[in-house]
């Protein structure tokens, strides 16, 4: 699997402007709805990709600083993910199963500030954007980062940023079926 870093930067901007346009418009009931308890509602969803993106942004931005720091010449060479990367952003990325995010990406609130999380999530984006642009020539499928949920899962740093892209699509999926319930608030 070849890894593009262009899809990712064209996926960043397409994000920041699908919440805005999807969920920007919301009335503050229906940016908070929940179909059930247990269920998030649209504003929980983006803001569970901002706590994810706030925690992951820092580390690879940090191995990339390392990187930079040793001043090796550009790499023109396709970055390509491992066999438990493939694996691993099929079950978390776009179309994945579903399985409950761990406590520490958890929204802390059910009553979010529409257009505070949604500032803070294309803030995120252009970061993660202006990282990407930063990064050209390194060898990011070289570099490692562990995940802020827990040491023992490694993950190149091309490897997160394809994550990131899918992940964002696959809870833009899962807000936009909350917009879709047949008790959505009008």
């Amino acid at each position: 699997m070849k890894l593009d870093p262009e899809k990712w930067l064209e996926s960043y901007h397409e994000a920041g402007l699908y919440a805005r346009e999807k969920y920007g418009s919301l009335t503050d009931e229906q940016f908070n709805w929940k179909p059930n308890p247990k269920k998030w509602s649209v504003g929980q969803c983006v803001e569970h990709l901002h706590i994810t993106g706030s925690l992951v942004l820092p580390r690879l931005e940090n191995a990339i600083h390392k990187a930079e720091s040793k001043n090796k010449p550009p790499s023109s060479k396709p970055l390509k993910a491992g066999f438990f990367e493939r694996w691993f952003l099929r079950m978390s990325g776009e179309g994945g199963k579903p399985v409950p995010a761990p406590p520490l990406y958890k929204p802390d609130r059910s009553e979010l500030d529409r257009d505070e999380i949604l500032r803070k999530f294309e803030q995120l984006q252009m970061e993660a954007s202006e990282l990407v642009r930063r990064s050209s020539g390194l060898r990011l499928d070289k570099l490692k980062v562990a995940s802020p949920y827990t040491r023992f899962l490694r993950l190149s740093v091309a490897m997160w940023f394809e994550l990131m892209a899918s992940h964002q699509k696959r809870h833009f999926a899962q807000a936009d079926r909350v917009l879709d319930h047949p008790e959505f608030p009008e």
